[in-house]
């Protein structure tokens, strides 16, 4: 792992426990509940557009690494979700 990303963390570590001795750890993980769960809703929110504007419920995509190789994905959404 390079030093910059062990760095990181460790200063991601730091913070988080300030912030729990600050405001208890049961205020940080509500918080932290919030944040995914409008974090998901936003990604759902954003598929269910794209599958409406594509006309499809089957959405798919290729990118690739640094050395070229590919990378896909694809996804399938339920009708009953794309309404």
């Amino acid at each position: 792992m390079p030093v910059g990303y062990i760095s990181f963390s460790s200063e991601i570590l730091l913070i988080s426990c300030l912030v729990v001795d600050d405001y208890g750890l049961e205020t940080v993980q509500e918080y932290m509940y919030h944040i995914r769960t409008n974090a998901e809703m936003s990604v759902r929110n954003l598929l269910k557009a794209v599958a409406k504007r594509l006309g499809s419920n089957v959405l798919s995509a290729v990118d690739y690494l640094d050395d070229g190789s590919p990378v896909s994905t694809s996804s399938f959404l339920l009708p009953i979700f794309t309404n």
